[in-house]
């Protein structure tokens, strides 16, 4: 949530100060390149050393650049380079952190519990992303110095959380033969194919068929709903997502779990194409809302899959190779959207990318029999 807070609060603070569109595409970028820079890196440290610690010190990094901010901002000596050198830094720090995070998961949570944990983590995932912008609009109003503390606080809060797992709580197995390569992770993927299929079908079905980037569009063009429309747009596959990650975290999936992550990432592309044809916000949100919720089930089960099946010494940099293909899905999705609407138009494009993630869904089925023929995670 704080990185959701934090995002928000300098995004807007750049635009006050600068009043420039590039700008603000500059703080996406600088974000961005640490990710890239850092992933396989970050992998590397989860697997060596303490998740726990690591996750700390990078909180502690995001707690200084609040700090920074914060007090920049009482003595009104903001600029926007500063803006950028933050930027720079909690992108960093959250690159660093992130195969930690999800890593330490299976080291405090059994195997039983694992499926109903990753859906809760996800919940509330998606809730601070709803939330987290809305809260740092709030403490905006008031100032930015009242949004930087709260994003202060927000960050001793996590770090006192992650401090209070004592090394009790933490079970990591321990391997002789622990491979020492920081491309392990891509060495692992590809000698798994369940692994490698699961995390090749979510990018590429993703990457044709996200509507996210052009929902501005049919905010405005197709629905004539304005800004607010848009918002909530934007909020509702959200919705889906905690919707469904609280009914997995009740009832998780226990049977034909592959086929299941099929229908949903299937499900996702055809529902793109219906959204394509409405002409009424109240049906776009609902399919919004649906697709948000299978896209979820995938995500779950993806998740919950990768996690368990790789071992310990090697589950930080999978996890570092699958934050690389959800960002290529994500970043490039968006590239991908604004060519094909470029080139084909808005529905044609939306069209065409729903019946690619199909076809890729109905091809993966047929590669990945180790994938289509999983029962149960364990």
């Amino acid at each position: 949530m704080t990185v959701q807070m934090l995002a928000v609060s300098v995004g807007y603070q750049m635009y006050e100060i600068t009043g420039s569109a590039l700008f603000l595409g500059l703080i996406g970028l600088i974000q961005f390149l640490p990710r890239i820079l850092l992933t396989i890196p970050a992998g590397t440290v989860a697997d060596k050393y303490d998740r726990r610690k690591v996750v700390i010190i990078a909180q502690s990094f995001i707690f200084v650049t609040s700090i920074v901010l914060l007090t920049a901002s009482v003595l009104h000596v903001v600029s926007a380079i500063l803006l950028l050198l933050v930027v720079f830094v909690y992108g960093s720090a959250f690159a660093m952190q992130a195969p930690c995070l999800v890593s330490l998961l299976p080291n405090i949570v059994s195997k039983r519990s694992f499926a109903k944990a990753t859906a809760t983590v996800s919940s509330a995932q998606q809730a601070a992303i709803i939330f987290g912008p809305a809260v740092a609009g709030l403490l905006y109003v008031f100032g930015p110095q009242l949004a930087y503390f709260g994003i202060a606080c927000c960050n001793l809060l996590t770090i006192f959380l992650v401090a209070s797992l004592r090394r009790k709580h933490i079970h990591r197995e321990k391997s002789e033969n622990a491979p020492e390569s920081p491309f392990a992770g891509l060495k692992f993927i590809w000698k798994q194919k369940g692994i490698l299929g699961a995390q090749t079908l979510d990018m590429v079905a993703v990457l044709f068929s996200g509507v996210t980037a052009l929902l501005p569009i049919f905010a405005t063009d197709v629905l004539h709903a304005g800004p607010i429309g848009f918002g909530i747009l934007r909020s509702a596959p959200s919705v889906g997502a905690v919707l469904m990650s609280i009914y997995l975290a009740k009832r998780p999936v226990q049977h034909k779990t592959g086929k299941v992550m099929f229908a949903a990432t299937g499900s996702y592309s055809l529902l793109t194409i219906f959204f394509s044809f409405s002409t009424s916000i109240y049906l776009s949100v609902a399919i919004l809302i649906l697709m948000g919720a299978v896209d979820m089930a995938s995500v779950v089960i993806r998740s919950t899959y990768i996690q368990v099946a790789a071992n310990d010494d090697v589950r930080g940099r999978v996890t570092a190779v699958n934050f690389i293909f959800i960002g290529a899905s994500n970043q490039f999705g968006e590239f991908e959207s604004g060519v094909a609407v470029a080139l084909f138009g808005l529905v044609p494009a939306v069209v065409l990318g729903g019946a690619v993630g199909i076809a890729v869904t109905a091809i993966w089925y047929r590669l990945f029999p180790e994938l289509r023929n999983l029962d149960k995670i364990e």
